[in-house]
């Protein structure tokens, strides 16, 4: 089945936040209803077609390999989504299935030397519609390499849809087996056209009417950075080295008191005296004594050293806050870096 031209596919390029090209594959297309699908909307009268069918798919590629994110428009809410993504072609390519209630489906680990066909399921309730695909004709490592003019010719202009009665994706087992049978759809062909009749010249043709932009630009902040007051802001909290103390030993000299010496008075006096080598009797005069003399001692006191150059003592360690990130600056309480908003062409 072929779309007529006004429903053609039409692709848009955007530009990542980090500055670098993207491909923005968009084909918008009313999804045709099969037979099947068609007699399933005409046997409820709450739900139809057109109320349930995916509209503009749209996949943008992240400037990280092997990441994209699908996204879609949708006229109903409170619409369940089932997501594929099948390699074309590259058995040692992973398939990956999707289920969402939002109209957009992230993927990351896909290969980037393969082609992948997209596919989105709307269910309502127990009504299943169309299902929607875009077919990529170049890998993923090809379009980020294609200048924005290659990337054009590099999508597929024509978009397919058919009833889940022929293509079922209620679980991933089932998306698998329908996805096997997508191929891409035929290029549209331009009707024959009537050779003109012989007859006196016509004047000539009025220039084309330049066509509508079909991307904006918006400015926006990278990814991690907040706009404070038109400022792409981001802030870190402060980091900080610690040592523990380290101690030191200090002399210091005292004076020590010596003990006196007391011993029997020599009542024999054998020595010509009551108390011998210098003693002086008590008052009862039965024990001599010798008072004690002092001497000097050396000691130490345990003492912490100084704190580091840079660090202060917080009474349990040595801190010191580290150095400004590369690129951030102090601002007394914390880190901050600035950054200016990138240009982004985004879809009109």
């Amino acid at each position: 089945m072929h779309f007529a031209p006004n429903r053609a596919a039409r692709l848009t390029i955007a530009t990542a936040l980090t500055g670098t090209t993207i491909a923005t594959l968009a084909l918008t297309a009313t999804a045709p209803a099969a037979q099947a699908a068609t007699q399933q909307a005409r046997s409820d009268s709450r739900i139809n077609i057109a109320t349930v069918s995916v509209r503009s798919l749209a996949l943008t590629l992240s400037p990280k390999p092997g990441t994209a994110v699908l996204s879609w428009a949708s006229p109903r809410t409170r619409t369940k989504f089932t997501v594929l993504a099948a390699p074309v072609k590259r058995p040692s390519a992973t398939r990956m299935f999707k289920a969402t209630n939002s109209a957009l489906a992230s993927f990351t680990g896909l290969d980037e030397n393969a082609r992948y066909i997209f596919t989105v399921t709307p269910q309502v309730g127990t009504f299943t519609g169309p299902t929607s695909r875009l077919l990529m004709t170049a890998t993923l490592k090809q379009l980020r390499s294609l200048s924005v003019a290659d990337q054009l010719k590099a999508v597929s202009t024509s978009a397919t849809a058919t009833s889940n009665a022929a293509m079922p994706t209620a679980n991933p087992a089932t998306a698998t087996t329908a996805t096997q049978a997508v191929a891409q759809a035929p290029a549209l062909q331009p009707a024959p056209q009537q050779a003109a009749p012989q007859s006196a010249p016509q004047p000539a043709a009025a220039p084309a009417a330049p066509a509508a932009p079909r991307t904006r630009t918006v400015y926006v902040c990278p990814d991690g950075f907040t706009d404070v007051s038109g400022t792409c802001t981001t802030t870190l909290p402060y980091a900080y080295s610690a040592l523990a103390f380290t101690f030191h030993q200090e002399p210091y000299t005292v004076t020590v008191q010596d003990p006196g010496i007391t011993y029997a008075a020599d009542t024999a006096r054998s020595q010509g005296t009551l108390c011998p080598w210098g003693g002086s009797p008590n008052a009862g005069g039965d024990l001599c004594s010798i008072a004690g003399g002092t001497h000097q001692e050396t000691r130490y006191n345990t003492v912490k050293d100084v704190a580091p150059a840079g660090y202060t003592d917080t009474g349990t360690e040595w801190k010191k806050k580290d150095a400004a990130p590369v690129g951030f600056t102090d601002d007394g309480t914390q880190w901050v870096k600035t950054v200016a908003k990138l240009a982004t062409e985004v879809p009109v």
